[in-house]
C-alpha cells in the first residue's frame, strides 16, 4: 500500500465496489453521510475488505456485516438532526438536500449509460481501427454472403445473408464457411486464440478454397475463389 498507492487507489474506486458503496446506502437514502463520524470505527476494517483480492459474493456477503451495523447507527443520528421545527413549517437541513443530490448523482454513476464507468469520452470518435473496418466493408459486394465478427455486423447490415462469426474457444473455419462467400474476422473479438490457432484457422479456410484478400489493423478479409464458386 505504501509503494504502490496508486494501485491500491484504483482498487478502492473500481465499479464493483462503487456498487458496494450504493447497495449500502442507498436502503438509508444516504442519510450516512449526515453523521459520517459515527461510520468511522468501521471504516478501516472495509477499507481492507474493498481493496482485497476476493470474489464478489464474499465483498457483497459477509465482509459487509460490520459497516452495516455502523450504517443504521449513523442514519439514527442523521435522522434526529435532520431539521429543526420553525414557526409555521419544517427547514428541513441543507445537508438533506445535499444527500439527495449525493442520492440522484450515484445513481446516475451506477445506472446512467454515459456513467464514467462506460468510457463515454470514447464515444463519437473513430480510431485507426473503425477505417479499416470501413475499408474493408467496401471491398465486399452487396450480393454476397457474409460471415463476420460482431464488431462488422453494423457496417455490413444491409447485406441479404449476414451471419455472425461467433467467438469459440478454438478455430472452427468449416462452421465459419459454410453456406457464404465471405469471412470477415475480427482478431480482436475472436476469443483467446493464440498466434497458432490464427494460423491454424487461416489454412483451414485456405483449404476450402478461401483466399485472403485483406488484413488490416487486425481486420482480415476472406474471400471464395471464383472457382470454388462455380463448383459449388
Amino acid at each position: 500500500m505504501l509503494t504502490h498507492p496508486g494501485t491500491v487507489l484504483s482498487d478502492l474506486v473500481d465499479e464493483q465496489n462503487f456498487q458496494l458503496t450504493v447497495t449500502l446506502l442507498a436502503p438509508v437514502l444516504f442519510l450516512p453521510v449526515l453523521a459520517p463520524r459515527y461510520l468511522v470505527p468501521a471504516l478501516p476494517l472495509q477499507f481492507l475488505y474493498m481493496v482485497a483480492d476476493v470474489p464478489s459474493e464474499a465483498v457483497f456477503g459477509q465482509q459487509t456485516v460490520a459497516i452495516t451495523a455502523f450504517i443504521f447507527l449513523s442514519t439514527a443520528f442523521a435522522l434526529a438532526k435532520s431539521g429543526r421545527m420553525g414557526v409555521e413549517k419544517v427547514t428541513v437541513d441543507r445537508r438533506v438536500l445535499g444527500a439527495l443530490l449525493l442520492a440522484g448523482t450515484v445513481f446516475f454513476i451506477r445506472d446512467g449509460a454515459s456513467s464514467p464507468y462506460r468510457h463515454p469520452w470514447d464515444w463519437g470518435g473513430r480510431d485507426i481501427v473503425d477505417f479499416a473496418r470501413i475499408q474493408i466493408a467496401h471491398q465486399i459486394p452487396r450480393e454476397q454472403s457474409v460471415r463476420a465478427s460482431p464488431s462488422m455486423l453494423q457496417l455490413l447490415e444491409e447485406r441479404e445473408r449476414l451471419y455472425t462469426l461467433q467467438p469459440s474457444e478454438r478455430p472452427d473455419a468449416v462452421a465459419a464457411a459454410d453456406g457464404v462467400d465471405v469471412v470477415v474476422l475480427d482478431r480482436r473479438k475472436a476469443g483467446d486464440w493464440t498466434a497458432v490457432q490464427f494460423q491454424v484457422f487461416r489454412l483451414q479456410l485456405q483449404s476450402l478454397g478461401f483466399d485472403r484478400q485483406a488484413d488490416d489493423q487486425g481486420i482480415e478479409l476472406f474471400v471464395r475463389s471464383a472457382s470454388t464458386t462455380g463448383g459449388d
